[in-house]
């Protein structure tokens, strides 16, 4: 975080620390009425912050942020905002894959915001649901979620459709169900392509390079991840971007191109040092070039992002290594 940041967010701190301090002490319903106003005020600028950090990738920083200010609102009944700081929580444990505290919070932002009515609040606590089930491999269930939200999003959301659409593509990928997926991710590009949104037409030429290689039309697949990698980089989109290279190296490992290969994984691990997926891939090749210690390593950087992954622990099993 620069110092201009921090000066930004501990001034936001101190500011709502203030005001809270005049609520505590006033008696007043209609000063304290304001003094909430200003308080939510604050708060929302907050997460903004919050939500910075975690796009980042500095998650710690993010939930430092969102959980003093959940407890806070939840003292003061603040609802509204109660929900989304839920949601932001839930995000990050999803992101840190413990899969329980995310339902937990992210159940929490669900009930709000139908106690309230918040059709839309609902519907990103829910999407959020399901991509959880997803990682959990409860494919079902998250389809099930994802397909009540896409009744919501059709035609009056034209954007939140077009990312829903891309989430059930990504269900039916890791489901292994490939032909459904490429006919989720098409319809969500065409809806991209209609309303001008190129960052999210980027993100699913992405998703559809990946189901090619899997589905082994390789020509094809490098098309469309050559399509995604401009504008992911001037987006600065870490996460997609490193799949990219992922998908790029997984490719040259197929044509025996191993050292181009290696330069790949290496380019989506800087890129995004969460990705487990490219730290396995980048041990496993670094294995076969001759390279054990340096396997081991990426080995031991892809579990601590996966712990539940089996072929992973595996590799470090034969040798020696348990985790």
């Amino acid at each position: 975080m620069s110092s201009a940041a921090d000066s930004k967010v501990s001034a936001l701190v101190k500011r709502v620390k203030d005001l809270v301090a005049q609520y505590q002490k006033s008696s007043d319903p209609t000063q304290q009425q304001k003094l909430i106003e200003k308080i939510s005020e604050n708060v929302r600028k907050l997460i903004k912050e919050a939500k910075r950090f975690y796009e980042e990738g500095q998650f710690q920083e993010s939930l430092n942020l969102y959980a003093p200010l959940l407890d806070l609102v939840s003292r003061l009944g603040i609802r509204s905002l109660e929900g989304t700081l839920n949601e932001g929580v839930g995000t990050l444990y999803l992101a840190w894959r413990d899969f329980t505290k995310a339902l937990k919070f992210l159940q929490q932002a669900r009930d709000i915001a139908q106690l309230s009515g918040d059709i839309d609040a609902e519907d990103s606590a829910q999407y959020r649901i399901a991509e959880t089930y997803r990682r959990m491999k409860l494919y079902k269930e998250a389809l099930k979620i994802l397909k009540a939200i896409l009744k919501n999003k059709q035609k009056k959301d034209r954007h939140g459709e077009g990312i829903v659409l891309n989430q059930v593509g990504l269900v039916y990928l890791f489901w292994g169900k490939h032909k459904d997926a490429m006919k989720h991710f098409q319809k969500a590009l065409d809806l991209f392509q209609l309303i001008g949104e190129q960052h999210q037409e980027a993100v699913t030429h992405a998703f559809i390079g990946e189901t090619l290689r899997k589905m082994g039309k390789y020509v094809e697949a490098v098309d469309h991840l050559s399509k995604a990698m401009p504008l992911l980089i001037k987006e600065n989109d870490r996460e997609n971007l490193g799949l990219v290279y992922f998908n790029l190296g997984s490719l040259y490992v197929i044509n025996k191109r191993y050292t181009e290969a290696l330069e790949a994984f290496e380019l989506s691990n800087k890129i995004n040092p969460r990705g487990a997926r490219s730290w396995a891939a980048r041990g496993w090749l670094l294995e076969q070039l001759g390279f054990p210690d340096k396997a081991i390593a990426c080995f031991k950087r892809a579990i601590a992002l996966d712990p539940e992954n089996k072929g992973i622990r595996d590799q470090l099993t034969k040798h020696g290594i348990y985790i």
